[in-house]
């Protein structure tokens, strides 16, 4: 009985998973995620890396009119770097830096759609001027932005949890996970 159960059931179903394993290595993954055993916990801190990562090189870039030294490590998509990379020589062109100093992010929620993809929404606080691209004298005062910003972040294999777009709003604008457009 147990033999006949095993025969005809069960192995057929691991073949099943194997065949599909192999089509598409990352069927494990969203196997797991949508039975509820994929550690979620461990994606968020990850994930919460990378922003950090990504606030980190986006006030490099800006802080020194434009540098490239930072776009290997820089976890965006490739759009999102030539964008950054394109306003910062803008500001360099016109011999001027816009400086960012980010002094506070808090990550108010975070939501995956899938085990490769999350939406992010942070309160994050930059201090920002205009200065000399060659003597840093401040061309403008010092200004607190408060702002949110809404990350649509994807696992690449090889790089983690990246930037694939973000949107920014006003820290009085109520922004949620939701995503009205796929991505």
């Amino acid at each position: 009985m147990i033999r006949n159960l095993f025969v005809t059931l069960i192995i057929p179903v691991l073949l099943a998973f194997g065949v599909c394993y192999l089509q598409a290595p990352s069927g494990g993954a969203y196997l797991r995620y949508h039975l509820g055993l994929y550690d979620l916990k461990k994606e968020e801190k990850l994930i919460k890396k990378s922003i950090k990562q990504f606030n980190i090189d986006y006030a490099t870039v800006f802080n020194t009119g434009g540098t490239t030294y930072v776009i290997d490590e820089y976890p965006a998509a490739n759009l999102v770097k030539r964008r950054t990379y394109q306003e910062a020589n803008i500001w360099a062109r016109q011999k001027m830096v816009l400086v960012y100093d980010r002094d506070k992010t808090t990550i108010e929620g975070i939501r995956f759609y899938s085990p490769f993809r999350a939406v992010v929404v942070a309160k994050e606080l930059w201090f920002l001027n205009f200065q000399d691209i060659k003597t840093r004298d401040y061309l403008s005062p010092l200004k607190a932005d408060k702002i949110r910003v809404r990350y649509l972040m994807k696992k690449v294999p090889g790089k983690g949890w990246i930037v694939q777009e973000y949107e920014v709003y006003s820290d009085t604008e109520k922004v949620t996970t939701e995503v009205d457009r796929p991505w």
